[in-house]
């Protein structure tokens, strides 16, 4: 057949054929091209996340290779004024232990792996070694005190977490650390009146 023999109705509908194909090929390019712009986006922003996250855990890593000697020299300094001692605590054992304390908050910056609240709880724990000639009453509070301290590290390195920890020892926690909120709240409070 001939090209003159070609009906025109036939030619304007393969023509407009052809330029829908090529309209739909053009579109589905673009949607490709887009897609994929899109997904390489999000590809991006993943791994700028990633990156983050892992920066972030190995910063938070190296802190706990840190804290994890500090809290066991404070753990160690505690021994000092335990319950099961072989002999009497005497004024010389808590000055010795203030002393001692106050060179672990300052050494390798130690005190900065304290949270707010432990760190208050820190200084009430240490003011109470502050008595000449502690009463049997003192020891206690002072014995109860550091046995609480050493809860608070286990907690604080997961060694004892809310769940395994019982209903007692949290709120022998929270008390503890209310109370020396409250005590640092008082100072302050002795100070501005001064």
């Amino acid at each position: 057949m001939a090209m003159a023999d070609t009906d025109p109705g036939v030619v304007t509908e393969v023509q407009t054929s052809m330029s829908q194909f090529q309209s739909d090929l053009i579109l589905a390019i673009l949607e490709g091209l887009l897609f994929a712009l899109i997904l390489a986006f999000v590809a991006f922003l993943v791994d700028r996340a990633l990156q983050f996250q892992k920066a972030r855990l190995d910063r938070k890593l190296q802190i706990a290779r840190d804290e994890l000697p500090a809290m066991r020299t404070l753990w160690e300094l505690t021994e000092a004024v335990r319950f099961s001692r072989s002999r009497p605590i005497k004024p010389e054992d808590l000055r010795k232990l203030k002393s001692d304390l106050t060179a672990w908050y300052y050494k390798n910056g130690n005190g900065v792996f304290l949270s707010s609240r432990e760190q208050k709880f820190w200084r009430y724990a240490r003011h109470l070694l502050d008595c000449e000639t502690p009463s049997g009453q003192q020891i206690v509070k002072i014995q109860d005190t550091y046995s609480l301290l050493r809860t608070i590290i286990k907690r604080k390195l997961e060694i004892y977490d809310d769940t395994a920890a019982t209903r007692d020892i949290r709120k022998a926690i929270e008390d503890g650390l209310t109370e020396a909120e409250a005590w640092v709240k008082e100072q302050r409070q002795n100070q501005t009146d001064r």
